[in-house]
């Protein structure tokens, strides 16, 4: 799947990428331009450095499309509300219509660029070539589901007692301003009613039609600019697997213990906004996996015959796997600390014989002995992965713990690949 297929920059685009961006926040945008449906699937803007808007600007790589067999956000419901509120909006089916209007400086507060008839090249052209339109618009750029391939990336469903249709596959998104530039990633969970709640905090309408399940694990897409930063962007695009990364507002965390025949299962969220978690099951445990929003926590249990094995997932990357058995003695507690970027893991031994965990990951390898009744504190340090981490604890008896995701300390990061697994 791909926003731009090949795009690249217009020299308009490339002459107003050296202009400082206006200050005031939101209250700098006086235009949005929604150029919608992008299908061009022969490339992946996930997987190559060729694509320079993609490359130069700030790409969400976890924007989900609608469900299969489900319709994306109603837009003729939100334009009621712009026309009853006085602000003005235009649909445009031609690209020459919607150039004539950017160049004249005649463009609505909200334009809709639908159908075929609206390349990239000349939308990004359009805007750009009015130096006072550029200087105040932000340009979503949305493509459909690559046709035929899947994704890794589980969607985000409702969880249990909330009957509503799950998030779609990943489709590409670009966001295209004065105030996106950077070749950012950004990997907070987004949908078609994302850019609906953008309008609304922008223009102070409220968007119709978005649950509070939608509210709940999707943001507004205000994650995807900087209007504090002055200094220059970059010009050149920053092709490469490795990119900077935007913050993000949540921080999950799980850890689990046998008692019994159940695992009691501990989600933690220390951001300023709810993540959403999926608990994936292996023979044996359940039937379907089973989805939690978590805004800070949510205790759950697990039960188990003889032996357990099972995967929470999350955003950006947030992986804890669990294996073990019944009776076991021994168990891994962690918790995150993103300002130090320390992952904190608290090996215990409730048993009667010493233990010996196998701690493996980020190209460290060791050894911890632990004594009966005792427990052992491994801080793991994140700052020179840039607080990426990736640990495995193991010991005797098939007891298995995986770590994985990245520590949030509230500035920009880096992403290793914009697409993860």
């Amino acid at each position: 799947m791909s926003v731009t297929g090949r795009t690249p920059l217009p020299p308009s685009v490339r002459e107003a990428l050296a202009r400082e961006p206006r200050p005031g926040g939101l209250s700098a945008i006086e235009h949005v331009v929604l150029l919608m449906g992008e299908d061009r699937s022969s490339d992946h803007v996930a997987t190559t450095a060729h694509h320079e808007p993609a490359d130069t600007f700030t790409a969400c790589d976890a924007y989900h499309g609608p469900a299969r067999g489900h319709g994306g956000y109603e837009w003729a419901g939100y334009a009621e509300r712009l026309r009853d509120a006085g602000l003005s909006w235009r649909a445009y089916r031609e690209c020459d219509e919607f150039r004539a209007a950017a160049v004249a400086g005649r463009l609505p507060r909200v334009s809709y660029l639908v159908g075929s008839g609206h390349p990239a090249y000349q939308v990004l052209d359009a805007v750009a070539s009015a130096p006072e339109v550029w200087d105040s618009t932000a340009l979503f750029i949305t493509g459909e589901a690559d046709g035929g391939h899947s994704d890794d990336v589980p969607p985000p469903c409702p969880p249990r007692g909330v009957d509503e249709p799950p998030l779609g596959p990943r489709v590409p998104m670009v966001v295209v301003s004065p105030w996106t530039v950077g070749g950012y990633v950004d990997s907070q969970v987004f949908d078609d009613s994302s850019i609906a709640r953008f309008l609304e905090r922008w223009l102070g309408v409220s968007a119709p039609g978005i649950s509070a399940w939608r509210r709940t694990v999707c943001g507004d897409l205000t994650s995807a600019f900087d209007f504090t930063r002055r200094a220059r962007r970059p010009v050149v695009p920053r092709p490469g697997p490795v990119r900077p990364a935007r913050p993000l507002p949540y921080q999950p965390d799980a850890s689990g213990v046998v008692v019994g025949g159940e695992v009691r299962l501990a989600l933690r969220n220390s951001g300023d906004e709810s993540v959403h978690l999926a608990l994936f099951p292996h023979a044996g445990e359940f039937e379907a996996p089973a989805h939690f929003d978590v805004r800070s926590s949510v205790d759950v249990t697990v039960p188990f015959d003889g032996r357990y094995r099972f995967t929470v997932v999350g955003p950006n990357g947030f992986r804890r796997e669990f294996a073990g058995a019944r009776g076991e003695s021994v168990a891994v507690e962690s918790s995150t600390h993103g300002h130090s970027r320390v992952l904190s893991m608290t090996l215990a031994n409730s048993g009667t014989s010493d233990v010996t965990f196998a701690v493996v990951g980020d190209g460290r390898d060791f050894k911890v002995a632990v004594r009966p009744g005792r427990r052992r504190l491994v801080p793991w340090l994140t700052a020179f992965r840039h607080g990426w981490y990736d640990v495995t604890i193991t010991s005797d008896g098939g007891f298995h713990r995986r770590l994985a995701g990245h520590l949030e300390n509230g500035r920009e990061s880096v992403s290793p690949t914009i697409t993860r697994s």
